[in-house]
């Protein structure tokens, strides 16, 4: 009995250092006690290898919640495709179809005036939404109008180009050719009618062009004061504001013709 005493005593004094040692291992870290147990728990059958987050104290719980709720990422929309119809608007966004280059743009505080350089238009400004002004189209300009969904074509040329009235048509738009002489700008069906091409939507959007905007500042002026209710001063500065200079005797004919109208 003593021989069994003394071999056994041995063991159980190894067996009792190794629980003391085993039990402080796991009362140093609750991580630790985490592990240790998340490890069994992998070893048992029927269990899952991927402890639960809430098992897992302090920074390893945080980070585990952190990869169970992160959301899938973000998709970004598809941007609708660009307002494709016409540009003739106070301040105009697109770009010429077919062209790389923005139009050289100079800016007017009187009207909103967008002064823009164009092939084929030159001169061509936006004077209010859906209609604009310019010098004589050439036919790419004809072609450039008709592409961006202008309706009609006003000259105002007592010499107007033959082949103009043809292109236009060829090209689906109604062209109009109103001569502006300072006899034909004093009778006022002719001053009824100007008004009408500038002012009625079925006519917009509207080009309106001339030679070298004399014509097209008498018809301004007629228009402005007698629609619009501005006075004289301030359409001389809107002309001024894109290069046009109202003189001439179109230009007296109509402020003769605002002053019959009063």
């Amino acid at each position: 009995m003593a021989r069994v005493v003394r071999v056994l005593t041995p063991w159980l004094v190894g067996t009792a250092l190794i629980g003391c040692a085993g039990t402080a291992f796991l009362s140093v870290s609750p991580t630790r006690s985490a592990v240790v147990s998340a490890v069994a728990a992998s070893v048992a059958p029927g269990t899952t290898r991927q402890p639960a987050a809430s098992a897992l104290p302090g920074r390893d719980a945080t980070a585990a919640r952190e990869r169970a709720t992160r959301r899938a990422p973000l998709v970004r929309p598809v941007p609708s495709e660009r307002f494709s119809g016409p540009v003739v608007r106070a301040y105009p966004q697109q770009k010429q179809q077919g062209s790389q280059e923005e139009p050289r743009q100079t800016h007017s505080k009187h009207q909103q005036f967008r002064k823009q350089q164009w092939p084929g238009l030159e001169g061509y400004t936006v004077l209010q939404p859906n209609v604009a002004y310019g010098y004589r189209p050439t036919t790419v300009g004809l072609r450039w109008l008709q592409a961006r969904g202008f309706v009609t074509v006003l000259d105002l040329s007592a010499k107007p180009d033959p082949a103009e009235g043809p292109m236009c048509r060829q090209l689906g738009l109604n062209y109009h050719n109103e001569p502006i002489t300072a006899q034909a700008l004093a009778r006022e069906e002719v001053q009824k009618r100007l008004i009408e091409f500038l002012s009625h939507p079925k006519y917009r959007p509207l080009y309106v062009h001339d030679e070298n905007g004399e014509l097209f500042a008498a018809v301004w002026l007629l228009f402005r004061v007698r629609h619009g209710g501005a006075d004289e001063a301030v359409v001389r500065r809107e002309l001024a504001a894109i290069g046009v200079r109202p003189e001439g005797a179109v230009w007296q004919a109509a402020v003769e013709a605002i002053s019959r109208a009063k």
